[in-house]
């Protein structure tokens, strides 16, 4: 997904206001499933010894999650809106739908900036995953399907990722809110679950950072939830989760944020919005491999051209 990385990079260039609409992009983007680095390599290394459960061959060491959920589709959506001046509105918007039965899964997922330094004021993408429990295939929006080697622990990495909008967003504020134990629904798709109201906390706020340690946090994907929450500060909140019992799992989550932005010296009006909605899987969802898939082996012409030059490759095609 590295349109989405170099979009969001140009934006934020333009901006200092960016910075949220470009972690949440690359969030948006995620990992490519191609290489699942070592970790991935590990766990599947370890499940060839015949040393491991059924459910460990297929997911590695750490299971997915909701794991012994009942078929269920899960609706994910997300949207951060800035208002800079009386015109000029910044809005991102990921939108994800994952269908789950047992071990096979199928997510669709849809991303939206509207931008006014943008040429056309607006860009769109997205992508597809289906992993039928053996085979796993991804696209990128408009493009063609690519079946993926499972060695590296791709299938994992993107069902893993496509539930786990909510848990920066939660770091992020975690300092600001209060939640209160309610009642609700005791079972969403098959699992226990606990419910909490979301209240915020009015002497609440992650620690001070220097201006030069929120710009290193804001430029890292794994630090940005901290600066989100020392930057953007809540005045409103509304909102409740659902927790699996036991544990600190997601199932259900219902968030609105409302405050001020305050970057580089500039304020400027914000609102966040976060939707994890379950319901049961319609009859008709379909999660098998589509009909026509390129291999995952398949000849890689640019590689050739990369192996052949080596050095000589002109420095602009080199990837970063």
């Amino acid at each position: 997904m590295n349109a989405h990385r170099t979009t969001a990079r140009a934006v934020r260039a333009r901006s200092p206001w960016a910075g949220v609409v470009a972690a949440l992009l690359a969030v948006a983007c995620g990992t490519d499933p191609v290489g699942g680095g070592e970790r991935a390599l590990e766990e599947a290394l370890a499940t060839s010894r015949g040393e491991v459960s059924p459910e460990a061959r297929v997911w590695g060491a750490e299971p997915p999650p909701l794991a012994g959920a009942s078929p269920h589709r899960m609706t994910v959506e997300a949207s951060f809106s800035l208002r800079v001046g009386d015109k000029e509105t910044q809005t991102v918007t990921i939108a994800r739908r994952i269908d789950r039965r047992g071990d096979a899964f199928r997510i669709d997922e849809r991303h939206a900036l509207a931008h006014p330094q943008l040429t056309d004021g607006e860009y769109e993408d997205g992508r597809e995953a289906v992993f039928d429990g053996r085979r796993f295939a991804t696209r990128r929006k408009w493009s063609p399907w690519i079946e993926r080697d499972t060695l590296y622990g791709g299938h994992a990495t993107a069902i893993r990722e496509a539930y786990g909008l909510a848990e920066p967003v939660l770091t992020a504020y975690e300092p600001w809110l209060r939640w209160v134990p309610v009642a609700g629904e005791p079972e969403l798709a098959g699992l226990p679950v606990r419910w909490s109201s979301a209240q915020l906390d009015p002497g609440g706020a992650p620690p001070s950072a220097t201006p030069a340690a929120l710009a290193a946090q804001r430029d890292n994907q794994r630090a940005w939830p901290q600066w989100l929450g020392a930057t953007h500060r809540p005045q409103r909140v509304v909102g409740s989760v659902a927790h699996r019992v036991g544990s600190s799992e997601v199932v259900a989550l219902e968030l609105k944020i409302e405050g001020t932005a305050t970057v580089e010296g500039k304020q400027a009006p914000f609102t966040l919005t976060l939707t994890m909605k379950p319901e049961a899987l319609p009859e008709d969802a379909d999660l098998a491999l589509p009909d026509e898939v390129l291999p995952a082996r398949r000849p890689r012409p640019w590689q050739m051209v990369e192996e052949v030059l080596g050095d000589a490759l002109n420095p602009i095609y080199v990837r970063k």
